[in-house]
């Protein structure tokens, strides 16, 4: 007979059109008995709005309104509440209203205090006000929670120089620097603080190639001329010299540069959209994106969350079109790929799926873009490539249950049952509860048809230990397990208890496929599951 693979049953995924529309970082619920941080509308700022223009000020009191309702008439966790007080902020700091942007700026660290946005927007506001001590305290925060945030680095490196702090400020720089060598305004900033120390060499070239990369950066003219003067060509320090101006080079920011998108009115949309998706009210939620998509028909954020509504709403064709015009918009938005892609694997057009998944892997580090790209190369028959995925996606996002599980699952497919075995070990290890792995594992141990990979004392072991529920899989596995070690009267129970189950199934093949097997455990000596045989039901996640 032939020698077939145990095989390891698909699990379908549920819709993953869940958008993300402000993501927070490093987000940490209260520890038990600590109490959650709360806001009273008293401490939200009461700005004049008197002098501004009749537009401005519907804006603030419309988004202002919408703070009060969230604080008084919901009940909005403390994240979220920090998000909707924290936009608020950044609306007033678009509108340059640092005093009311300070304070919900201060209201939203309080109440997320582990979300790196509202701490490093005070840095920022801070900075600009020329409060050093307090801005450098901001951006070292911010950077506790985030580490590896560019622009944070060089706005810090820039309020160090400011403090007369060259040996942070150059440490700082230089790390900015390594993590992105193509940022002008890092060699920029870095090239000014070494010219300054009378490093010209150094300064001279970061200050060239901050240039190349920015021509219009006329305040560099200015320390090259100092540099060229020092090593005794006055000729071209002053050409240089006559070019100066006062245009530096500003970071690549996209949460201080999208501040001036917000003056154009679609975040109160988006919010309230978030506030109805949340709650369940998915057609609600559709209008305030359709609203936010009115008022800018470019809004990546708004044609994503009208996709993920559409969604929720069982409009396939509507969510997908939203998410491509978002694509259209802003090819490399890892959210609108990553959603696409998933509705597409959903479908069952797998092929386009994975083009989707490929292209949000620009941000490698996502476990769930790992997870859906391996599972899409899993479906397309491309197993080998899937492993190194599933892999990077249980260490991105641990303790990746079911990333190791599709692992192992490909393992068996591919004929590598020692290594399956080796995977799911190790996945028991760091999940011990995991009545998914516990199950998988056991079945391959009893019924592998690599007979070097049989252990069915160790499968029962499993079995006793882990919180595996009363099942047809948990039976016949408990009914191979059993077999294996020779106590054939215990195979013959639990088989007897599966085929029984299999009655409640209406499925004539998989009753006759158990019966079978329980046959041969009844009369057959030794009652091992046999090699070339395929079990009838097949180990999917669960237990």
């Amino acid at each position: 007979m032939r020698h077939l693979p145990l095989r390891l049953s698909n699990l379908l995924l549920p819709m993953l059109a869940i958008c993300l529309l402000l993501p927070a970082s490093g987000l940490s619920a209260p520890q038990g008995g600590e109490e959650a941080p709360t806001v009273d509308v008293a401490e939200l700022p009461d700005t004049d709005l008197a002098g501004l223009e009749a537009a401005v000020a519907d804006q603030l009191r419309e988004m202002h309104q919408f703070v009060v309702h969230q604080i008084t008439e919901t009940e909005t966790r403390p994240v979220q509440l920090a998000e909707a007080i924290g936009e608020l902020g950044r609306l007033y700091l678009a509108y340059e209203l640092s005093g009311p942007a300070e304070q919900c700026l201060l209201l939203a660290a309080r109440l997320a205090p582990r979300d790196f946005r509202w701490t490093y927007h005070l840095g920022y506001l801070t900075q600009n006000a020329g409060r050093l001590d307090e801005a450098a305290t901001y951006y070292e925060r911010a950077l506790a929670i985030v580490p590896d945030v560019g622009p944070a680095k060089i706005r810090l490196g820039q309020v160090y120089v400011a403090q007369d702090r060259p040996e942070r400020a150059e440490w700082v720089l230089r790390d900015a620097l390594a993590a992105d060598p193509t940022s002008a305004a890092a060699e920029a900033t870095l090239g000014e603080l070494l010219v300054a120390q009378k490093r010209y060499r150094e300064g001279e070239a970061l200050l060239r190639s901050a240039l190349d990369r920015q021509p219009g950066a006329d305040r560099l003219y200015y320390p090259l001329a100092l540099a060229l003067r020092d090593r005794g060509e006055e000729g071209a320090a002053r050409a240089m010299m006559a070019k100066r101006g006062t245009v530096g080079v500003r970071p690549a920011d996209p949460l201080i540069d999208g501040l001036a998108e917000l003056a154009i009115g679609e975040r109160v949309h988006l919010l309230r959209g978030q506030a109805a998706y949340r709650a369940g009210r998915f057609e609600e939620a559709a209008s305030e994106f359709r609203g936010a998509i009115e008022i800018k028909p470019d809004s990546v954020s708004g044609h994503i969350n009208l996709g993920s509504a559409l969604g929720r709403l069982g409009d396939a064709d509507g969510a997908i079109e939203e998410y491509r015009k978002a694509i259209a918009i802003a090819p490399a938005n890892a959210t609108a790929l990553y959603n696409l892609g998933a509705l597409l694997r959903q479908r069952g057009e797998l092929a386009e799926a994975l083009d989707q998944f490929n292209a949000a892997l620009y941000a490698p580090e996502d476990g769930g873009i790992r997870f859906q790209l391996a599972d899409a190369l899993r479906l397309t028959g491309r197993g080998d490539d899937s492993l190194i995925h599933f892999r990077k996606s249980a260490e991105l996002e641990p303790p990746g249950e079911l990333a190791r599980f599709r692992e192992a699952q490909v393992l068996n497919t591919l004929g590598r049952d020692a290594e399956a075995a080796q995977r799911l070990e190790e996945g028991l290890v760091i999940i011990p509860r995991s009545s998914m792995l516990a199950l998988t594992l056991a079945r391959l141990l009893a019924s592998s048809p690599d007979l070097a990979v049989r252990d069915g004392q160790r499968a029962l072991e499993i079995l006793e230990k882990s919180p595996i529920r009363r099942s047809l899989r948990s039976f016949e596995t408990l009914a191979m397990a059993y077999a294996e070690v020779g106590r054939c009267e215990e195979a013959v129970d639990w088989q007897s208890q599966a085929w029984e189950a299999s009655l409640d199934f209406d499925d004539q093949t998989l009753a006759e496929g158990l019966k079978s097997t329980l046959d041969h455990y009844q009369n057959d000596r030794p009652c091992r599951y046999l090699a070339d045989s395929t079990p009838t039901v097949d180990s999917s996640p669960g237990g």
